[in-house]
């Protein structure tokens, strides 16, 4: 009730004072009583209708900010705030229009935010006299395009869960009227828009990569690969490795200009493609294998889009991740433990697949787990675990499961044996795996305790983390090495220390043991598949569940 009592004082004085700022800037009304009522009276008469109807424009234009802009006026006693003496602000609206005609450089698109009627005002500058009800609507377009533009760069042009049902990432908040309210206060509507863009050096990489792979469309598309064998490796010859050379040339991997015999795999095009193979998260052989060849018939056009659906992703992240934090990043297979801007451990993990994928979100780890049993959830139980049991009743053996029945709202342990599995119900049975190496969580799991039952874990299964592609699991993470995560996690620990022989000597014993770590760890599970890393250098992922095509479509891009 407190909290949100001073909310209210806070947005009144902000208003009142915009109130004293935009005093000057009101409509000319000979200060009497009557014309200032009739000048209020239009302007309610206006915010009654969540659209403006503008002269010379044959479609309403609907107000996307309308709660927003109803409180701002409302608030500053229907005050214009864009205008002086009848006429526009051309300062302001030259200024923002400026802004909004280089928007293309993030991914965002000019036409979003009414550029074509800012072109118009910016011609009509200050010296046309504008009745009433006109000036008042484009007082309140200008607000609404300010809005939007700042709650757009600061937050997101769309809310990723309009596009994606697995995307649980808390959206960031943003005091967009008390932007609006500082930035025309100040004047300076550029700069305090551009302040507003994420300030890393990864999203100006972004910038900059975009921009070009605009230039090198307009040189025109490249030629896509012909499908040719499974495999080219270093000695193959034939048209098709002239192509490749040709391809690897246009993005820069390839600087050779032109080799003796342009048919032939030498080895500065096996270099090439170990540049290309790198920077795509590919096992770096050299050879250009299926995933190798899917990556490199990408369009242009492609790559373009791929870079404005992530920047608008880079959007929707806070400012800060947490001066210590792991960052999984979904697409790229990777697990990251960060501190202070610089990655301190990097581990290949498993992730969910197309069927069961690993949701967005972010939480804080708290604790792991040595020798852990594993409770099979009830989805799984009852797609996976139940049929192959009714398949095969010695699973359960196989497997070194513990069969639970519920009876009277509790758990009993029962013999498997005693059941029909035939006509078994999967809700009326749970089962949990005990500890050991064949425990499908392996000998770890860490915890940051959340509602989707997401944990990262290690797995007996440790030749999956030699493909390419790496989405096999139920939506958890599995973890190559989850020894190293786990000394990281609790170097701090002094009392009794947690070094690797400790850990291995603990697992040995083949006990359950929990260790709380010395201090929660915030951990981002996040997808992207273009990013630029802590070196600058770009790098591109293959979009496993189709989330690019997604926001594309929603962004209208």
């Amino acid at each position: 009730m407190l909290k949100h009592y001073i909310y209210h004082i806070l947005i009144l004085l902000i208003f009142f004072s915009l109130s004293s700022v935009t005093q000057a800037n009101i409509i000319e009304t000979n200060n009497t009583d009557d014309l200032t009522n009739e000048f209020n009276q239009k302007f309610k008469t206006i915010l009654k209708f969540k659209y403006l109807n503008l002269p010379d424009q044959p479609n309403r234009i609907n107000l996307s900010q309308f709660k927003l802009i109803k409180e701002l006026y409302t608030q500053n006693n229907y005050q214009l705030i864009w205008s002086h003496n009848n006429s526009l602000n051309s300062k302001n609206i030259s200024e923002l229009s400026d802004f909004i005609s280089n928007l293309d450089k993030d991914g965002l698109k000019a036409s979003d935010y009414h550029h074509p009627i800012l072109l118009n005002l910016k011609k009509m500058g200050a010296s046309k006299k504008l009745d009433v009800s006109t000036l008042i609507k484009y007082d309140i377009l200008l607000s609404e395009i300010l809005l939007d533009l700042s709650l757009d760069i600061n937050v997101g042009r769309i809310s990723a869960k309009k596009v994606y049902k697995d995307w649980f990432y808390k959206k960031k908040s943003f005091e967009a009227l008390s932007f609006l309210v500082n930035t025309l206060q100040r004047g300076q509507i550029k700069k305090q828009l551009t302040q507003l863009f994420p300030n890393t050096v990864a999203y100006q990489k972004m910038r900059e990569t975009l921009k070009y792979y605009k230039e090198l469309k307009k040189q025109g598309e490249w030629t896509k690969l012909p499908k040719e064998g499974k495999k080219w490796i270093k000695g193959d010859t034939g048209p098709h490795i002239a192509a490749l050379k040709s391809r690897l040339r246009r993005t820069g991997e390839l600087t050779q200009k032109k080799s003796t015999d342009e048919n032939l795999f030498d080895e500065e095009l096996e270099i090439a493609v170990k540049k290309y193979q790198k920077q795509h998260g590919l096992n770096e052989d050299g050879v250009v294998g299926i995933y190798t060849w899917q990556g490199l018939n990408l369009s242009i056009n492609d790559r373009i889009l791929q870079l404005k659906t992530n920047m608008e992703r880079y959007r929707w992240l806070p400012q800060s991740l947490g001066e210590r934090h792991i960052f999984v990043n979904i697409p790229d297979y990777k697990i990251r433990v960060v501190e202070k801007g610089k990655t301190k451990l990097t581990l290949r993990g498993v992730v969910g697949n197309t069927k069961w994928r690993t949701p967005v979100f972010q939480d804080e780890m708290e604790f792991l787990v040595l020798n852990p049993r594993w409770n099979v959830p009830p989805k799984i139980t009852k797609k996976e675990t139940l049929p192959k049991i009714q398949k095969d009743p010695s699973y359960i053996e196989k497997m070194n499961f513990k069969v639970f029945k519920k009876e009277n709202g509790k758990r009993v342990v029962i013999d498997p044996k005693s059941v029909d599995w035939s006509q078994a119900q999967s809700s009326d049975y749970f089962f949990s795996q005990k500890s050991g190496s064949g425990n499908a969580l392996g000998r770890i799991k860490f915890m940051f305790p959340n509602k989707y039952s997401i944990y990262i874990h290690d797995t007996p299964s440790k030749y999956l983390f030699k493909r390419d592609v790496r989405a096999y699991s139920h939506g958890c993470i599995r973890l190559e090495n989850p020894l190293e995560l786990a000394e990281n996690l609790l170097e701090k620990i002094e009392k009794p220390q947690w070094d690797m022989s400790r850990l291995k000597k603990v697992i040995g014993t083949n006990q359950l043991k929990s260790v709380k770590l010395p201090k929660k760890v915030p951990i981002h599970l996040y997808y992207l598949t273009a990013w630029a890393d802590e070196f600058g250098q770009m790098q591109y992922r293959k979009d496993i569940y189709g989330y690019d095509k997604k926001l594309a479509r929603a962004l209208k891009l």
